[in-house]
């Protein structure tokens, strides 16, 4: 087994009795991304990821609950709970109140939004401190 990767050189990795023989013909085989950047994108795109399901998880419901009962031919309203059978089961409290969940939304989206906002900050933030902390070439 010879697994490749391809970044500033060729390095060529094989297990022999089970020492690790690192070939390169760079100088070195380190991705262009060190691992500190790696982690911080991890951390960036991990909270964006967060905040968007935080923001959009009442619209998800709703639209979920919409796609169900229309495929099953259920009437689901805020008015009240209706049933709904689904495969023997009467799933119209849970519509109902996955449904009723997206009045949810009136605090999660501008929440969200502000969340967003302070992540852009304080990502830009951290790109300019890395670009000060660079040195010169």
């Amino acid at each position: 087994m010879l697994p490749a990767s391809f970044g500033l050189g060729i390095c060529i990795e094989a297990y022999v009795a089970s020492a690790l023989i690192t070939t390169s013909t760079a100088a070195s085989c380190a991705s262009p991304i060190s691992d500190e950047a790696d982690n911080v994108i991890r951390a960036y795109s991990l909270s964006l990821l967060c905040i968007a399901l935080f923001a959009l998880f009442p619209v998800i419901s709703v639209a979920l609950v919409s796609l169900v009962a229309t495929a099953a031919g259920c009437t689901v309203n805020e008015g009240g709970v209706h049933p709904c059978l689904i495969a023997g089961a009467d799933l119209g409290g849970l519509l109902y109140t996955m449904g009723v969940l997206g009045w949810l939304g009136l605090v999660t989206l501008p929440v969200g939004a502000i969340l967003l906002a302070v992540w852009a900050v304080l990502l830009l933030g951290h790109l300019g401190w890395r670009a000060l902390r660079r040195p010169p070439r």
